[in-house]
């Protein structure tokens, strides 16, 4: 694969990435679902999300107060060949409940810092995701 080839694959995958979880802080659920192959799994918080419906009712059911950011960096695509991509991709999470008084920067601390790998595809035009897992590299323990 040309070098330009890569590149181009490296910024739909990342922006496919972004979109994730931007509508997913955002709650715009069925534009995450939308993300999916129709085969599409997502492996989140021990469950198996099986295509854009199943990861929409999923997602219908966090909490209304739950505020969160998911900041993604460090794209790296390990193998690619034009119409199918594997990458690796840092993600950084805050979360937040509404119902308590807003919190200054300062003051908020991140919830996690994961490693996530997509399987991706181009079809039709578009590239979706086949499958995603994440893996916490580190999390934040609540003093107790």
């Amino acid at each position: 694969m040309a070098l330009s080839e890569n590149h181009e694959v490296a910024v739909a995958v990342s922006d496919l990435l972004h979109r994730l979880f931007f509508n997913l802080d955002e709650r715009r659920y069925s534009q995450v679902a939308e993300l999916f192959a129709p085969d599409g799994v997502w492996h989140r918080q021990g469950e198996q999300l099986q295509g854009g419906a199943d990861v929409r009712r999923a997602l219908e059911r966090r909490p209304a107060q739950l505020r969160t950011r998911h900041l993604v960096s460090n794209t790296i695509i390990e193998a690619a060949d034009g119409l199918t991509s594997e990458s690796a991709h840092y993600v950084l999470v805050f979360a937040h409940h509404a119902d308590e008084a807003m919190l200054r920067l300062p003051e908020l601390q991140p919830l996690q810092l994961g490693v996530y790998r997509a399987r991706c595809r181009h079809t039709d035009g578009k590239w979706e995701i086949v499958e995603l897992t994440g893996q916490p590299s580190f999390r934040r323990v609540e003093a107790s």
